[in-house]
Parts: C-alpha cells; sequence; structure tokens
C-alpha cells in the first residue's frame, strides 16, 4: 500500500515526523507519491545533512532575497519544494525562522497542499531517546508520526544502534549490552520522556515501524504493533519497508464494532433478541462475540424495549445509544451508533444482533483483510449470498450518513466495490422466526463440518 494512502494524509496537513530508523526516507515517498497531484512542501525544525537538499524538486534557502515569490513560483505547478535556512559550519542546512515555518505553513494551507516536516535527529540510528531540547515540533503539526526501526529487536543497546542509549535505558530498563526486546521499544515509544515527548496536544499521533518486507508476518513486530496501538494517544501503527515502491504492509487502526439491536421483531411477535439460546439471550452472544475480537469499543444501539435489552448487558462491557425514531428503519439504526464512533475509529464492524452464530475468528478475519488493504468495504460470502458482519472503512462514513429508510450498508455496494472473503453458512444465518432459532444449532454443526 502506498504511504500517503496508509496515513491517510489529505489537503491541509502539517505531518511532524520525529524519532529514529526513517524519517528522511518516508518524507522522500510521501513527497513522490503526492506531488505534483498536491503542493508539497518539506522543512525541518532542525538540521538536515548535505545530501538531503534532494528531497523535493527544488531546494530554497529561506535566507535569500524574495525567497517567498520563489516558493509562489515552485509551487504554482504543484510541484515539491525543500525549505531550509543557509548551511552551518557542519555543512548540515538549517531550520527556517520560526516566522518563515509560519508563513510556509500558512501558505501551503492555503493552496491545499501538504506541509512535511523534519523535527528531530537521529544520526541516521534506529531508535532514539529525545534530548532536553528535544522533538522540536511545530505547535500547528495535525499528524506527528513516530518513526522506528524493528531492526533494533534482538539488538544490544549501545550508540551503534540507539541514539543516546544513556538516556534510552533507563526509560526501557535496560544496562548498556542488554538485548532489546518488544517490550524495551514500547516502554520507550509510549514514555512521556521518550516517543510522547513534545506531541502537541491537538495532533494525532500515528507510529511508523520501518521494517524489512520479510519481517512483515513476524509475530515480535505484529506484537509491537498491537501493543503500541493499546496506547491511547496512538491512533495507528504501520508496519512499512520504506524501500519498497509500495511501502505499507500492514496498518494497525482501531476498528469499534456497532451490534443493531434497535428493531421490534414484527415476526417473531416478541423481542427474539431477549430469548434464551443455549442459556443465554441471543443478543448476548453477539455481544460476546465482539468482546472476544480486537474491535474497540463495542456499542450496542436499541429501540424496541431497551430498558430490558440494557439490563440484559448490563454485566458486559459495552456501550449502549439509543435510537428514538428506530421504526423508521435500519439507517436510522446505522447512523446513531456511526455517530457515537466516528471520532474515534478508522473502521466500524456493523453486526446485527440477531446473528448468534457468528464467530470472533470472523470478525478477526474482516480486521486482518481491512488492515492489509485499507479497503472501504469487507463482507463475507457464502455460496453466493451477501453475509454479514461487514466492516466500513472510513472512507465511506459520509454515504453511510446519508442512506434513508429501511436500508443497511448494502445500500453502498455499487459505490465503493465490496472485498470478499468467503465464509460458511454462519455468515448468512439471522433468526426471524421461532423456528430460525430451532434450526441454529443444525446450522452450526453443519457448518462446523
Amino acid at each position: 500500500m502506498r504511504l500517503s494512502t496508509s496515513l491517510r494524509v489529505e489537503p491541509g496537513q502539517i505531518l511532524s515526523f520525529v524519532g529514529a530508523g526513517g524519517k528522511t526516507s518516508a518524507i522522500a515517498r510521501l513527497v513522490k507519491e503526492l506531488a505534483p497531484s498536491l503542493p508539497v512542501l518539506a522543512t525541518t525544525t532542525t538540521h538536515l545533512g548535505a545530501g538531503q537538499r534532494s528531497l523535493a524538486k527544488h531546494h530554497l534557502l529561506q535566507t535569500n532575497a524574495g525567497w517567498k515569490h520563489q516558493l509562489e513560483q515552485h509551487l504554482s505547478s504543484k510541484g515539491s519544494v525543500l525549505l531550509t535556512g543557509s548551511a552551518n559550519p557542519e555543512g548540515k542546512w538549517t531550520a527556517p525562522t520560526d516566522e518563515a515555518l509560519e508563513f510556509a505553513r500558512q501558505f501551503i494551507v492555503d493552496r491545499g497542499g501538504v506541509l512535511l516536516v523534519e523535527a528531530d535527529g537521529a544520526r541516521s540510528l534506529l531508535l532514539k531517546a529525545p534530548a532536553e531540547h528535544e522533538p522540536a515540533i511545530p505547535p500547528f503539526t495535525t499528524v506527528t508520526i513516530l518513526v522506528a526501526s524493528s531492526q533494533v529487536i534482538g539488538r544490544p543497546l549501545s550508540g551503534d544502534v540507539v541514539h543516546r542509549p544513556e538516556l534510552a535505558g533507563p526509560i526501557m530498563g535496560l544496562e548498556p549490552g542488554e538485548s532489546i526486546k518488544v517490550e524495551h521499544v514500547v516502554r520507550l515509544l509510549t514514555s512521556p520522556s521518550g516517543g510522547m515527548k513534545g506531541v502537541p496536544e491537538p495532533s494525532t499521533l500515528k507510529c511508523l515501524l520501518n521494517i524489512s518486507t520479510r519481517e512483515r508476518q513476524d509475530d515480535a513486530r505484529q506484537d509491537l504493533a498491537q501493543r503500541l496501538l493499546r496506547e491511547a494517544r496512538i491512533s495507528a501503527v504501520l508496519l512499512c519497508d520504506l524501500a519498497q515502491d509500495d511501502p505499507v504492509g500492514a496498518v494497525y487502526g482501531r476498528t469499534g464494532a456497532v451490534i443493531l439491536a434497535a428493531g421490534g421483531s414484527k415476526r417473531f411477535s416478541r423481542q427474539k433478541l431477549l430469548e434464551p439460546w443455549r442459556g443465554e439471550p441471543l443478543i448476548r452472544h453477539v455481544v460476546r462475540s465482539a468482546l472476544q475480537t480486537g474491535v474497540s469499543p463495542v456499542l450496542v444501539v436499541t429501540g424496541a424495549e431497551r430498558e430490558r435489552l440494557r439490563e440484559a448487558l448490563s454485566d458486559l462491557p459495552v456501550e449502549t445509544v439509543d435510537n428514538p425514531h428506530w421504526q423508521e428503519g435500519q439507517a436510522g439504526s446505522l447512523q446513531v451508533g456511526l455517530a457515537a464512533l466516528k471520532e474515534r475509529v478508522d473502521a466500524v464492524v456493523f453486526m446485527l444482533g440477531d446473528m448468534p452464530l457468528v464467530e470472533p475468528a470472523l470478525i478477526e478475519a474482516l480486521i486482518e483483510e481491512h488492515r492489509c488493504t485499507l479497503a472501504p468495504i469487507i463482507a463475507p460470502g457464502y455460496a453466493g449470498r451477501p453475509g454479514n458482519p461487514v466492516l466500513f472503512d472510513r472512507d465511506t462514513f459520509g454515504a453511510l450518513e446519508a442512506i434513508r429508510g429501511d436500508q443497511g450498508g448494502r445500500a453502498l455496494y455499487n459505490q465503493f466495490e465490496p472485498r470478499w472473503l468467503e465464509w460458511g453458512a454462519t455468515a448468512v444465518t439471522d433468526v426471524d422466526t421461532l423456528e430460525d432459532l430451532r434450526r441454529l444449532d443444525a446450522v452450526s454443526k453443519d457448518d462446523a463440518s
């Protein structure tokens, strides 16, 4: 996958890169992907090596007379520009002044472009701990990208692989020469004195783990990504090989679940979701399946007999929200659930409360497919029939908010081509009648065989 797609880069964003193990490579990749379709301005708040002037098509010195006019000229064709100060005695390019950086920010935002800022130095090492004066993240940053190389795992703590090991060691709980493990990297990157240091509060924080292609399926790297995502500030973790043209192998993002349970069960003659099956109400089986997976939060949309449904779920760690207009159709319930989650997640799995046979494995399969593709819709199918649950990426949220009446997410299948996963009969088995309920055990046995 492309890096710009995986980071969900949008016009007007200011992305600041901190950490070690691939910041410059990530900026160079984004410049290549985004320009010339968008004007791209790269800069620094620290220093850049002499060879890094090739980051963009044009290198502009802020110390030149008329640099603002030159910036306009170079970006007018939606090209790319690297803006720096002059070279210091060591031959490194210095940062523009604060005033120049503010001008550059406003300039690029007004033109619907993207500003990329290298806000940290690491001497080309794999991991780092920031000094007292680091990092230099501009306060107007909209997305902070925390970079680290997974190649540090298994290496000894030393100045050969870690920048400022004397600062990193105490945070990681390591002595010099001891082997760096996944838990040590997590401690450093999630520490207020480490990777979390200086990140502006309004800024979205994403982590980019630079790995080799052969490490993409490595359990340690996947474990590292999942552990980092437990940090509330981190909204996504990308596994990338920045040496590749399509560098991103997986995006570990936040996925929530919305369980639609607002209907009145007309064909059942009573609230079917409270009907006992295998010792529990149907709705509890659906909720338990969701809770056994990586989705969070799990939200139940209630409507008819809302109080009884909430009571049936009161001991489970779920959120509930009421749809007062549940009789108007499924679209309203879907949108009530989406409104409650959309600011907290990058994808939502919509589940039906009357499908108690859906396995946690199916939900996990949808999440894994999304992780590796970022497809807009991912759905199970069985014998040519579309099934449930269905995962919707945040790119579809606007369209979901526009549907009306008794339509579900399938109303978008012509607008966003679904990615199908072949599954068993459990993905198409729901309960509408008492006879359906009696058949559940037979379906589950047949599917298992």
